[in-house]
């Protein structure tokens, strides 16, 4: 029988943030607005940690519509994946809960302050990864 495990928030906190990656290239400076600083310290590791889940839940949305689109051009492919992603609602939510459920509870709180800014980014980071892998 499993052992279920349970750990506080903090814990957790120590946990998530530990299994990231650094980015390298990524300089963090004091002039750049409190929205880049956490795109860059958090945004962006989290999503290169959910990349494979995140092409793979994209494939599948892809294969359960029975759509291929390996020959096409790089342009055509990215026009593709953004549409899919601004439009396809239930598929967009599911890409921002994987990257939403491995943040910790203060960088929750950070994203819900804006919103509507991260999630574009989120967005755009995912639709410049699954264009640059399909």
């Amino acid at each position: 029988m499993a052992k279920l495990l349970f750990i506080d928030h903090m814990d957790r906190s120590v946990v998530i943030k530990s299994d990231r990656p650094v980015i390298k290239g990524i300089e963090i400076s004091e002039v750049m607005s409190p929205q880049e600083k956490f795109q860059n310290e958090v945004l962006r590791p989290v999503i290169k940690v959910r990349n494979n889940l995140i092409i793979l839940i994209f494939k599948s949305h892809l294969g359960a519509r029975m759509i291929d689109f390996s020959k096409s051009d790089i342009p055509t492919k990215t026009l593709f994946i953004t549409n899919v992603i601004q439009k396809d609602l239930g598929l967009r939510n599911v890409l921002l809960g994987v990257i939403l459920g491995v943040m910790s509870e203060d960088e929750l709180n950070t994203y819900f302050t804006h919103e509507t800014e991260y999630r574009r980014r989120i967005n755009q980071m995912i639709i410049h990864r699954l264009s640059d892998q399909l």
